[in-house]
């Protein structure tokens, strides 16, 4: 087992990561993808720190569970590339994900964000950014970190809970890099995913 590379269980109601998960050095691909129709006790809630053990490990695919925190320590996982952690119950990211600084891409819609860490400034190779529907998100001072990611060329903003006017107004303070901005849509429905997810931790 210490020699695997790539790990795919998605859709198959795991509700918890095993501690020894950390113990998979050489593994490159984690894939946990839960699964829309069932109930949250059957979906991912926590990660354990062990999984920051995983110094290898380049694709971390989490979407689509109920996972309400990241570890602090996910800054030591220094060669991922690749982190999509949509579609879950996230409200902040630790400030260490600005160690990460491989990081290519980052999917981060349809969750709770209030705010971005200030260390997302310090991700030096972040070209893809989707924070859509994140509702809570304080989009003016968001922006303003956008505009200091020089290697951003794709960024996905829509569905935040900002005027049409003003996403035009903060637009200017964006990377010249970028090539494909997705601004806020004038729809402000809720995914549906999103909905159950909700009303599940509320009841």
């Amino acid at each position: 087992m210490e020699s695997l590379q790539v790990l795919k269980l998605d859709k198959n109601h795991i509700a918890a990561i095993p501690s020894w998960i950390g113990d998979l050095s050489n593994l490159e691909v984690l894939s946990m993808e839960g699964d829309f129709l069932v109930p949250p006790k059957l979906k991912i809630s926590t990660l354990p720190s062990s999984i920051c053990r995983l110094s290898n490990l380049k694709r971390l695919h989490l979407q689509d569970n109920v996972i309400d925190s990241l570890p602090r320590c996910i800054g030591d996982m220094d060669q991922l590339r690749y982190l999509n952690v949509q579609d879950n119950l996230l409200t902040t990211l630790p400030n260490s994900i600005g160690d990460i600084k491989n990081l290519r891409q980052l999917y981060l819609k349809a969750n709770e964000i209030e705010s971005l860490p200030s260390s997302f400034n310090d991700l030096p190779n972040l070209s893809y950014l989707d924070v859509s529907f994140n509702l809570p998100l304080d989009a003016e001072t968001a922006f303003q970190q956008f505009g200091q990611m020089s290697q951003l060329d794709t960024l996905n903003v829509s569905h935040l809970k900002v005027e049409e006017k003003k996403v035009k107004e903060l637009s200017d303070q964006l990377p010249e890099t970028l090539v494909r901005f997705v601004p806020s849509a004038k729809s402000r429905k809720v995914p549906p995913q999103q909905r159950r997810r909700r009303q599940n931790r509320d009841e």
